[in-house]
């Protein structure tokens, strides 16, 4: 339906407990999430050609950027995406979805890109996160 509204509590990130295991665990407390999809182009234009612009197709890259922030309340979670930051190779890929709240999936790999938390006196530990895509993504629209 063209009209319809979704709650904003529903749009998730979950990362993958164990690699190739298919089942994942939503991302500490999130308050905000934010989805950015890029397809960059390749412009072919020539000097000789019409006044618009033209691209070359299927020649550009895709990514995915991802931010989420919200209070501490998973710690083994955060202490994982900690982990993949300071591992020896200098950040592990992860398996991530994301899911829509009108229930579209997308999923793949991502490197944690930032790591923010923070702390006031009278108030909980907070964090924000931001990761980037690497290689193929799936997208899956909800059944």
């Amino acid at each position: 339906m063209a009209n319809e509204k979704y709650k904003g509590r529903s749009f998730l990130v979950q990362i993958e407990d164990t690699p190739s295991s298919g089942t994942y665990t939503t991302v500490s407390s999130m308050r905000s999430t934010s989805l950015t999809i890029n397809n960059s182009l390749v412009d072919v234009t020539e000097k000789d050609g019409a006044p618009w612009r033209e691209v070359l197709a299927s020649a550009g890259l895709k990514s995915l950027s991802i931010t989420a922030a919200g209070p501490i309340k998973n710690t083994s979670i955060i202490r994982r995406l900690m982990a993949s930051v300071f591992s020896t190779s200098g950040g592990d890929l992860l398996n991530y979805k994301i899911v829509s709240g009108f229930g579209d999936t997308i999923t793949g790999a991502f490197l944690v890109t930032g790591i923010d938390r923070a702390g006031e006196f009278a108030g909980e530990e907070t964090y924000s996160l931001k990761l980037e895509s690497s290689g193929t993504m799936t997208y899956t629209p909800a059944a």
